[in-house]
């Protein structure tokens, strides 16, 4: 195998050379700055859209089922753009310059019902927009975070650094659900949306001053001939790889792991809230609750995962995963309330497989992937994720709306173990990482 040079040590990783402690705890400090917004949308979405843009509750599913759609057509659109234009630029620049204008949107998103007003449009109109906005903005800042860990490793130890990249992660969802779900409740709804902007200053000046773009990444804009090229070689990869194959159908099938429980969970908290004696607004606060369940037990295996995906293989830990994720929505779909408490043992499930997944897919497609075509190779990936995510918020609104609270589980576990199925299929064409070589050398 081809290794890359070595340069200093950090924790238990040995950085690639010209990355220092500097640029990797920079990286650790985003990642959960990144993490700790992600949860923030589907935290107040259900109370914002009932008390200030004073929506139809019947229409619950529907409208959010059409924000998170929103953001998935975003995704689905520019990820794999900005993974090309992320190769050609550099990671640093798209991400100082999307913390700092997420922040601004944010902050206007939830200034919907006033700009409405001020132009004289509907409300969820302009929601539908702003939401379109922030989404954008946020994919120049979470895939920018894989991209650089990818980086930032070598082959040999990337799932342990994927592992303490996750870990910090989930810890910064774990906050939000935990903590940053409690400021409705203590301050009102109006407050929260000045999270973000402190949020965007923080990371904007985190990332001007402490992450590097490593030697040849971010050359600048090449033509447009070159563009498709890049964008045509990685499709090419993903055809002749199984290894490649196998991640872009896991994460078609399993990215949509939190969108789906921040999305109908809490919806579902809050549609029956009054048939437990819980007002909105404490539904609103014990549904993250919930889910913190889930980010914990995905926070404490991160670093477990990260190990074990090297100390093993790749393929090994993304099977006993897709298992986990599966078994732990199937036992999700089987519960009458979202209050039961074995939601609970279904939550820690769907977290150990969540960690599992997002490690060892992500390690072994930064594996297979070129170096001067990681940031396209994962805008693949990405952007099946995002369609997953797609399909299961368009599908899951439609089974929330019309078969039942919990159908939208039941479809997502019956796709994790489609992916395993699929896995398994292909288990004797996905090499040892110790055998593969290292193409980004």
């Amino acid at each position: 195998m081809t290794k890359e040079k070595k340069g200093i040590k950090t924790l238990w990783m040995d950085l690639p050379e010209g990355v220092s402690s500097y640029n990797f705890w920079s990286l650790v400090l985003l990642a959960f700055l990144v993490n700790l917004s992600l949860p923030l949308f589907h935290i107040i979405q259900p109370l914002w859209l009932e008390k200030v843009i004073k929506i139809d509750k019947s229409r619950y599913g529907l409208i959010n089922s059409n924000l998170q759609i929103i953001m998935e057509i975003m995704q689905i659109a520019f990820l794999g753009l900005l993974g090309i234009v992320s190769d050609r630029l550099g990671r640093r620049p798209l991400l100082w310059f999307g913390f700092l204008f997420f922040g601004i949107f944010f902050y206007l998103y939830g200034q919907s019902a006033s700009i409405a007003a001020l132009v004289g449009l509907d409300p969820i109109t302009i929601v539908y927009i702003m939401r379109g906005i922030n989404a954008f903005l946020f994919l120049l800042l979470w895939p920018q975070i894989i991209t650089l860990i990818a980086d930032y490793s070598n082959v040999e130890n990337r799932g342990r650094g994927m592992g303490v990249v996750n870990f910090i992660s989930i810890f910064g969802a774990f906050f939000s659900l935990l903590f940053v779900s409690q400021v409705p409740k203590l301050t009102g709804v109006m407050s929260f949306f000045y999270i973000g902007p402190l949020i965007g200053f923080l990371g904007c000046i985190i990332a001007f001053a402490g992450i590097k773009d490593r030697k040849d990444i971010g050359v600048g804009v090449k033509s447009k001939q070159r563009e498709k090229k890049e964008w045509k070689k990685a499709f090419i990869l993903a055809r002749e790889k199984p290894g490649l194959r196998v991640c872009i159908f896991a994460a078609f099938a399993a990215r949509a792991d939190q969108s789906i429980l921040g999305l109908f969970l809490i919806t579902w908290a809050v549609k029956v809230a009054g048939s437990f004696g819980k007002t909105p607004e404490e539904a609103t606060a014990a549904a993250p609750a919930m889910m913190a369940v889930n980010v914990l037990v995905a926070t404490i295996c991160s670093p477990v995962f990260g190990y074990l995906t090297d100390r093993f293989s790749r393929k090994l830990i993304l099977c006993v995963s897709l298992f986990l994720s599966g078994l732990g929505y199937a036992l999700m779909s089987s519960l009458d309330s979202p209050y039961h408490t074995q939601i609970y043992f279904a939550m820690a499930l769907m977290g150990m497989g969540l960690s599992g997944i997002t490690i060892s897919a992500q390690t072994l497609t930064a594996d297979l992937a070129p170096k001067e075509l990681t940031g396209s190779v994962l805008g693949v990936y990405n952007t099946a994720g995002a369609i997953g995510i797609l399909f299961f918020a368009f599908a899951g609104g439609y089974l929330f709306d019309h078969i039942g609270f919990t159908a939208p589980f039941l479809l997502k576990g019956i796709a994790d173990f489609v992916a395993l199925s699929y896995a398994l299929y292909n288990w004797k064409n996905i090499s040892h990482h110790s055998e593969q070589v290292a193409e980004n050398a």
